[in-house]
């Protein structure tokens, strides 16, 4: 029963999950429909809406399907059965999923269409109410200029000042947005320009001029224009003098109509946009105008109004409340005809517009001619972003996902009815399996199985219950299990335990002490849990062994050999701490915890790490009066990647320590701790005696070697050659003797921190030439140069010149002693950031690794027999070493046996 529930449990998730599953598809495949269609579609119509029905029920249907049977092949392999799905399930599946689909889109077809007609409707209205407010933006000119020729026909003769004082009387800016003015053209004959010109000279314009282009008989020439400040350029200008805007004038003048000509740029606009001349005529009253020869006769003049398209059309598409873009051209669509486009007000960017500004992707657009002022415009209106926000196409796009789902829940439930019983049948041979499996498991394991009831009497056991235990299932039925596997030996707390889980009817487990029938007794295992039925009510308890006996066994060999290992460790003339890759105290002795002096208390946390132990020793100021949070984060970055150290350190009461560190090859490190207490007072007594016989060797050798020098000189007379000899070999010795008893007293000076160095700013490379220069000769009797790298750089150091020099001919002459015959040593010099390098470079055997640890202490050298064979004191590197540390420097060395060695030392550079 419990396995059923589970499977139907399993199962139901997989509906959960085919039906989430479902509605991924339908979403996806709604939206990449849409996208795709909208591409490479483009328009939205019973074509494109069949079109798109198809496709998603050619998507969304097969995947369907195939979700169904996936889930099916789930089911079937996680019940480890074979089952098919009839045909007929399958069919009606499909069908009932196709036809929900087909139902749904055509619902949201009708809802598209719908929509898209109610749009269309509210484009052709707004359409109709900007083609409407364009034509009246181009007519309020005209009212101007009808007013104007209101005055001529109410007095014959209409001067400058009264022209004047009509424009004056009208807002320009108000009445008629984009008009810069109102002008008055005579029509002038050629042989009557000068008498024209002496005329409006004496009407107040002493500097009128005519300004014509062109040869025609006829001229049209600017004779009044107001406002005069602003198109003070147009007057005495000869309109006729371009064929175009005579075409225009003249059509007026034949008409009587207002007319507008073709598209200009007046001199009034600044920025150079399209403009136009709006021309009215006016004539004489009373005279007949039937004919174009009798209005061209009759004609007083005629009224023009300079229009800047950019500021009459200014605003336009409020009255459309931003719902369209729209552009208009003169005669055709073309970019060269452009005459004002909603996009921008700048004339530049509507004479030549940027594609970045146009949307090709508007989804209504219409094309419309006009007329205005007798010449054609064509106007180009779109749906504008605004607009096509307010129509909502997400009722369709929710119809057909909704209906999509609906679809597939309705097929979904088909499906499960229709595959239950195959499902159910698959369950039953699962169940079946499981049981057959369950009972090898109890009859094969290793393990002992008793099944019990309430009082604890044996109902069942298994075969490994029989060999564990040499009770066969009919012996043990009936009887108390405790009498099976007897009691003596345990752990009266286990066999509590064990009571008040059969008491309270809970599990437990123990490890108890049991014994077979053959008298022989194991270590077991037990974990017993209690036995309910369908109602929760105790039926019994089932107990489960396992034989531990070995385990206990190897844990008591590992107790043995921790405890074996811990009284090696506490027997050690050392303290020692181990550490594993975590960072864990995993082993130490008590004389790590006497030498660092940790207290009890921190080692009563079972987790105790690296971290919580220096945090300790900072706080007590082992480290000194810094930051406690620094030092311990530096000394955890340095165990982090361990290498072998030595080094000594003081502890907070002044005791010292040398510590030695070893990593191990999986992670983590060892470190030892010794008492160097009697070591460093053996070191100062040995020191103390080394300082009294220098000085006092220091004198009498001196006057040894002063005495010899004289003989060498020839202060006694000349020597047999016997003689001479000894006493070269004499001189060589108490040379030796003399640098060794120098070294000595340097060492001791710069151990006693007495050694004043005289130091200041100074360029490193005279230095470095004036030590290769005293060095050379040393290296002749090795056959041995000496060879600086090329720097171009240079290098500022404070320094003191004769230590320093001191150091690097330290460096070159034990180079030389150990290059081979022939060799070269090199000195290179590079930057290292804030420091400069100075290397000593030989092509020498090298130095063994075994001899880093103390290559730079007191009386060392690579190998005895070198010293018997090359000489020296073993102090120089010693002396070296202090010497650049008392600069700020550090020395170190690289070497490789058989090839050579490079000795470096970096000095902070002066900045």
């Amino acid at each position: 029963m419990a396995l059923w529930n589970a499977t139907a449990m399993k199962s139901r998730g997989g509906v959960l999950r085919l039906f989430c599953e479902v509605v991924l598809i339908a979403v996806v495949s709604e939206l990449l429909i849409a996208f795709t269609l909208g591409r490479i579609w483009g328009g939205s119509n019973t074509t494109s809406a069949f079109l798109h029905a198809l496709l998603l029920m050619a998507v969304v249907a097969p995947l369907f399907v195939w979700r169904c049977i996936a889930l099916t092949r789930r089911e079937a392999n996680r019940l480890d059965a074979t089952y098919d799905i009839p045909r007929w399930v399958l069919a009606l599946t499909t069908g009932v999923f196709v036809l929900g689909l087909g139902v749904a889109l055509a619902f949201a077809h009708w809802q598209h269409t719908r929509i898209e007609a109610e749009a269309r409707q509210r484009f052709d209205r707004q359409m109709e109410v900007l083609a409407g407010e364009i034509q009246r933006r181009f007519l309020q000119p005209i009212y101007g200029m009808k007013g104007a020729r209101g005055v001529y026909a109410a007095s014959p003769v209409v001067n400058r000042e009264a022209f004047r004082a009509y424009v004056a009387s009208r807002d320009l800016a108000v009445e008629f947005p984009g008009v810069r003015g109102f002008a008055m053209v005579q029509r002038v004959m050629r042989q009557d320009i000068d008498a024209f010109v002496a005329a409006e000279k004496a009407d107040g314009m002493p500097d009128f001029a005519v300004r014509s282009s062109g040869n025609a008989p006829d001229l049209y020439v600017v004779k009044y224009i107001e406002p005069v400040v602003s198109n003070a350029g147009a007057i005495g200008f000869d309109l006729g003098g371009e064929p175009l805007r005579r075409a225009a004038l003249e059509q007026a003048i034949r008409t009587g109509l207002p007319t507008l000509s073709n598209r200009v740029v007046l001199v009034q606009d600044e920025q150079k946009g399209a403009g136009f001349l709006y021309f009215l005529p006016v004539y004489r009253a009373g005279v007949p105008l039937n004919t174009a020869q009798q209005r061209f006769d009759g004609l007083v003049g005629v009224l023009a109004s300079p229009i800047v398209a950019r500021e009459l059309l200014a605003g336009t598409v409020r009255a459309v409340a931003s719902q369209l873009d729209f552009d208009l051209y003169e005669g055709a669509i073309h970019p060269e005809d452009l005459v004002y486009s909603h996009r921008t007000d700048s004339p530049a960017a509507a004479a030549t517009p940027s594609p970045a500004l146009v949307r090709p992707s508007a989804w209504l657009r219409e094309e419309r001619e006009l007329v205005v002022g007798e010449r054609p415009f064509v106007l180009s209106a779109r749906t504008s972003a605004q607009f096509e926000a307010t129509v909502d196409f997400t009722t369709p796009i929710v119809t057909r996902i909704g209906g999509s789902l609906l679809s597939a829940l309705l097929a979904l439930t088909v499906w499960l009815l229709g595959s239950s019983r195959t499902r159910a049948y698959a369950v039953a041979q699962r169940m079946t399996a499981d049981l057959a499996r369950l009972a090898e498991v109890a009859r094969l394991t290793s393990n002992s199985v008793v099944i019990t009831d309430q009082a604890q009497r044996v109902t069942w056991v298994n075969d490994g219950f029989t060999r564990q235990y040499g009770y066969t299932p009919e012996e043990a039925q009936g009887r108390q299990v405790q009498e099976l596997t007897g009691l003596a030996g345990n752990d009266p707390a286990a066999l509590q335990r064990i009571e008040q889980a059969v008491v309270s009817g809970q599990g437990c487990q123990v490890e108890v002490i049991h014994h077979a029938r053959d008298g022989q007794s194991r270590w077991m295992q037990l974990e017993i849990q209690p036995r309910r039925n369908e109602a929760g009510e105790l039926v019994g308890f089932m107990q489960i062994g396992l034989d531990i006996s070995e385990r206990k066994r190897a844990k008591e060999q590992i107790q043995q050999a921790n405890e074996a290992l811990q009284n090696i460790l506490d027997n050690l003339p050392c303290g020692l701490s181990v550490y594993d890759r975590n960072l864990k105290l995993v082993a130490y002795n008590q004389q790590f915890r006497d030498l660092t002096g940790l207290p009890d208390t921190l080692f009563e946390n079972p987790d105790l790490g690296f971290e919580e132990i220096i945090r300790f020793m900072a706080t007590r100021r082992d480290y000194g009066s810094g930051d406690v949070e620094t030092s311990v984060a530096s000394a955890i970055a340095r165990v982090r990647a361990p290498e072998k150290r030595i080094y000594e350190r003081l502890r907070f009461d002044g005791l010292p320590l040398e510590v030695r560190g070893v990593p191990m090859p999986d992670g983590g490190f060892v470190n030892t701790y010794v008492d160097i207490s009697e070591r460093r007072k053996t070191d100062r007594l040995k020191s103390e005696f080394i300082s009294t016989v220098s000085h006092e060797l220091r004198t009498p050798l001196a006057a040894i070697y002063g005495s010899l020098k004289l003989l060498a000189g020839g202060v006694a007379g000349t020597l047999p050659a016997p003689a001479q000899n000894l006493l070269g070999v004499s001189i060589r010795n108490s040379e030796r003797l003399v640098k060794l008893i120098n070294d000595i007293l340097d060492l001791e000076k710069l151990q006693a921190g007495s050694m004043k160095l005289d130091r200041s700013d100074l360029p490193l490379r005279p230095v470095l030439e004036h030590a290769m220069e005293s060095t050379r000769p040393y290296g002749e009797p090795y056959q041995v140069s000496f060879e600086m790298v090329p720097w171009d750089g240079e290098a500022v150091v404070n320094m003191d010149p004769d230590r320093i020099t001191q150091v690097v001919v330290n460096l070159l002459s034990n180079a030389a002693k150990f290059s081979k015959p022939g060799g070269v040593v090199r000195v290179e010099v590079s930057r290292r950031d804030s420091h400069v390098r100075v290397s000593v470079i030989d092509q020498g055997e090298g130095i063994p690794d075994e001899f880093r640890e103390r290559i730079f202490s007191r009386f060392s050298q690579a190998d005895g027999s070198d010293t018997r064979q090359k000489g020296g004191t073993g102090l120089g590197l010693s002396i070296c070493k202090s010497l650049v540390e008392q600069h700020g420097g550090r020395i170190d060395y690289r070497s490789e046996v058989g090839k050579g060695t490079e000795f470096y030392f970096e000095l902070p550079l002066v900045l």
